[in-house]
């Protein structure tokens, strides 16, 4: 299942409900203008694109601890703080 959505202002926020897509495996949300923090797990996601929006907050380590299958993160032009380094990501690209 994949969820693709560039350039088409959604929702302000980044919706919790994204959590409930659980057999979700590719995600592109570039350039929708999203606020806030990064909240959702998504534990079949391949794919995560949330890049040129206006997220912002840290990146704990356990914000991505239950995407094992990530092998894509896009998080480019966004106020989003922290390093991804000790994250627990072996092959991302």
């Amino acid at each position: 299942m994949s969820v693709f959505t560039d350039a088409l202002p959604i929702r302000p926020q980044l919706p919790d409900s994204l959590s409930c897509l659980t057999q979700l495996e590719v995600c592109r949300l570039e350039s929708n203008k999203l606020t806030g923090p990064i909240n959702i797990q998504l534990p079949r996601c391949r794919v995560l694109r949330l890049g040129s929006n206006h997220l912002s907050g840290s990146l704990p380590p356990s914000l991505f601890s239950k995407m094992t299958s990530l092998e894509v993160l896009a998080l480019e032009q966004n106020d989003l703080s922290g390093a991804l380094d000790g994250l627990g990501f072996r092959s991302l690209t």
